[in-house]
């Protein structure tokens, strides 16, 4: 009887032991995707390559923005240039938020991008912002962000 509840004992232990160690195990990564602003998304698709525009103004606001329905937040910015002001869109939150760069109202920057117009809004898909001797890249030059995963590989 004693070999028996031996077993049982050993196999119980055997047993726990591996429970614990599936509980400590690492949980596999749960992908959530680019939120909407991926390269092959319809808000990334609206740049215009031919629309290229550069102009250089003070920002007057940072606000965040959801440039389509369904997207997650992103930033803009409002700036005002010697003859107008602009919507400038910067790109998603999750990726601005982790930058070594900041914006303030009243900073001097100087903005690439492309003029296009986006969910009935009028804008500037940004591909760069500098702010004195600091450089914000976003885009390539043909549009694709520089957040996306994907890469079109060149030959």
């Amino acid at each position: 009887m004693s070999k028996r509840w031996t077993l049982v004992g050993g196999s119980l232990l055997v047993c726990g032991v591996l429970a614990a160690q599936l509980e400590a195990a690492p949980r596999p990564v749960e992908w959530r995707g680019s939120g909407g602003w991926g390269g092959g998304h319809p808000y990334a698709l609206s740049y215009n390559r031919g629309a290229a525009v550069r102009f250089s103004g003070e920002v007057v606001r940072l606000e965040r923005v959801t440039p389509l329905p369904g997207m997650s937040d992103g930033y803009s910015l409002l700036l005002k240039t010697r003859d107008e002001t602009l919507q400038v869109d910067l790109g998603p939150a999750w990726y601005l938020e982790r930058q070594d760069f900041s914006l303030e109202a009243r900073d001097a920057v100087a903005v690439a991008g492309s003029r296009v117009r986006v969910g009935g809004r009028n804008v500037i898909m940004a591909t760069s912002v500098v702010k004195r001797d600091k450089v914000l890249l976003l885009r390539e030059a043909d549009g694709l962000p520089l957040w996306s995963s994907w890469r079109q590989q060149g030959n």
